[in-house]
């Protein structure tokens, strides 16, 4: 265990993780990184943009229409006028970050996870 990494439960609990829906993927011309998506989380929230640093290993056609975990509640991030509300989970993987495999279709948008 790191002890840099511990925090305490209070800290955890903070961390607001919702089911997304991929429904649109962009490709940033400027950026050999980044994917831009827009992730709907139902009603309740409503469509974001997420800037995700994992064009390398995805393309469009394997991210759009899946469910994945996301944070929602971090501070927005502007990069080069393109805005993040979000940031995507995965697990890290020997050669790419894999997704939530876990997160079925049957998940309800916008569900809390935790």
């Amino acid at each position: 265990m790191i002890e840099n990494s511990i925090i305490d439960i209070n800290d955890f609990i903070k961390i607001d993780m919702r089911v997304g829906e991929i429904v649109k993927v962009e490709n940033l011309d400027w950026s050999n990184k980044l994917l831009k998506l827009q992730v709907d989380f139902g009603a309740e929230i409503g469509v974001r943009n997420v800037l995700s640093g994992i064009k390398k290993w995805y393309s469009s056609e394997e991210l759009l229409n899946k469910r994945f975990v996301f944070v929602i509640n971090l501070n927005e991030r502007i990069i080069k006028n393109e805005v993040s509300q979000a940031m995507i989970l995965m697990i890290e993987g020997k050669h790419k970050p894999l997704g939530w495999q876990s997160v079925s279709d049957e998940a309800e948008l916008g569900a809390k996870v935790g």
